[in-house]
């Protein structure tokens, strides 16, 4: 695992230990409990305007972190590194579903 030093301590750095791909507009529970973003893949954009919203939840949409809109972001790696304390749920609405991998723990 990948390590820096600040503060005379050393530094974790994680991009996540699971991957859970989506294909379909959908609202899925990620995680139930605390963890990780990493990053998001998105290798198909879908159309007419989807978006993806993360939120740090155990069950609902609720406390957004993060917000992928199709024809704006496009496709590509997108590094977010962000601790959940509740939970990790994706939301996918509008148009046709982009396809994209979400990487956490």
């Amino acid at each position: 695992m990948p390590q820096y030093q600040r503060a005379n301590q050393f530094v974790e750095i994680s991009i996540g230990d699971q991957r859970t791909d989506i294909v379909a507009l959908t609202t899925t529970v990620v995680k139930a409990s605390a963890g990780k973003i990493g990053h998001i893949l998105v290798w198909d954009e879908g159309a007419a305007s989807t978006t993806i919203t993360i939120f740090d939840h155990a069950s609902a949409a609720n406390n957004q972190v993060f917000l992928w809109t199709q024809g704006v972001d496009l496709t590509g790696l997108f590094p977010i590194q962000c601790p959940m304390e509740n939970g990790i749920v994706v939301v996918t609405a509008t148009g046709t579903s982009a396809k994209f991998a979400v990487v956490w723990s």
